[in-house]
């Protein structure tokens, strides 16, 4: 038998997340006063649950390991936190979704639902609608925050990360209008102004084509140069003040502040389950109030370090973090991925720790599942697994 098959049989979990995708895009196109007329971002959560559902009864899982201590590890620290530290549980949810979504993930490795075709036209559909929202939102200013910092599901922070690993996962099947598809993302990743974005399009850009010295190294270089440019610019331009007036900068202090009194065990395994942070840091995170605890009592957790280093240092400890990371590695090779595109996707994820949720949200999360689940990994590794 041929591989790829010539048949394409798409299961109905891919159709799920291509169709939700599309449709909320769409919605999302047309609501030029917010980020989306539906809430997005709860909708693809919910698609995402659907979806392993659908997947999980196709075949039985190929990587059990990561789900079973990752549930163990919820459920343990579901009880401390219930019996010494009660909280709300979409304050639990949050702090532990990205071990949730290991769970979930792990069902989509060597499911091999998405062909290259599939996944390419899903990007292609994105990638204009993306650029049609982000373009008119600027243009036409119908709303000032959406002028500043479009978005077609939700902040652009988050789904331009989406978009980028995308992209990434689908280059190797782009044969006709490679440049001006290499363009039209980075106008979008431009226009969105996000610094998390830019960083991750330099990265994806450097693993694709720094691969080997040829005639083409030139070119790639004088694209990188103008990558890095737009970064300095976007960087340059939303500094108003000295260091002290950039917010990441204020999380890492407030974090600093909170671990001031940790031992290596504290650095190793985090804090308690689900700890609130002091008075203090939250009195001067206070601006993020829509980030403190549901319970409304005026308690605030990492969450409200924005970054997801932080958030899972504090909450996680290093072991955490890089429990994360093993899956991911582990899942992706398990999947037919190399070692440069692991690095590529890693290197994505470390970047936009430092900034964003990373991990911990369900746009990076739904672009991990399309990775695991492509199907002509060959077809792939022929095209850029030259080094």
């Amino acid at each position: 038998m041929s591989f790829p098959p010539k048949k394409m049989r798409n299961t109905k979990s891919s159709t799920t997340i291509y169709a939700g995708l599309v449709f909320l895009a769409i919605l999302g196109f047309l609501s030029p006063y917010e980020y989306n007329i539906a809430p997005a971002t709860a909708i693809l959560e919910i698609i995402f649950i659907i979806s392993t559902i659908l997947i999980a009864t196709h075949r039985s899982i190929k990587l059990l390991a990561f789900p079973i201590a990752s549930a163990g590890y919820i459920a343990i620290c579901l009880a401390i936190s219930h019996y010494f530290s009660p909280t709300h549980y979409l304050d639990f949810l949050v702090a532990y979704k990205a071990y949730i979504y290991v769970i979930l993930l792990a069902f989509f490795v060597q499911k091999e639902t998405f062909s290259h075709t599939s996944a390419r036209n899903l990007f292609y559909i994105l990638l204009v609608l993306f650029l049609g929202k982000y373009l008119y939102s600027k243009v036409l200013a119908f709303e000032p925050r959406m002028a500043d910092r479009p978005g077609i599901y939700t902040e652009n922070n988050f789904e331009v990360i989406f978009i980028v690993l995308l992209y990434y996962v689908i280059e190797p099947s782009i044969e006709k209008l490679r440049t001006t598809t290499l363009i039209g993302l980075c106008a979008v990743v431009f226009l969105s102004g996000s610094r998390s974005g830019m960083l991750a399009m330099l990265i994806v850009f450097a693993f694709i084509n720094f691969k080997t010295i040829n005639k083409r190294t030139s070119l790639s270089i004088i694209g990188f140069a103008f990558i890095a440019a737009l970064l300095l610019y976007v960087f340059s331009k939303r500094m108003t003040g000295g260091l002290e007036s950039i917010d990441r900068f204020i999380f890492l202090t407030s974090f600093l502040y909170e671990t001031r009194d940790w031992n290596i065990t504290n650095i190793v395994f985090g804090s308690m389950p689900v700890t609130p942070l002091s008075s203090t840091t939250c009195e001067i995170l206070g601006y993020y109030q829509k980030l403190f605890s549901y319970s409304g009592n005026g308690a605030c957790y990492s969450v409200v370090f924005h970054s997801y280093l932080l958030r899972v240092i504090f909450d996680h400890g290093l072991a955490g973090f890089l429990f994360l990371l093993a899956f991911v590695t582990t899942a992706l090779r398990k999947s037919g991925y190399s070692t440069r595109q692991i690095a590529c996707v890693i290197s994505v994820i470390l970047a936009t720790s430092l900034s964003v949720s990373a991990l911990n949200n369900i746009y990076m999360t739904l672009a991990l599942a399309i990775a695991l689940s492509i199907k002509e990994k060959n077809y792939a590794n022929r095209k850029i697994l030259q080094s």
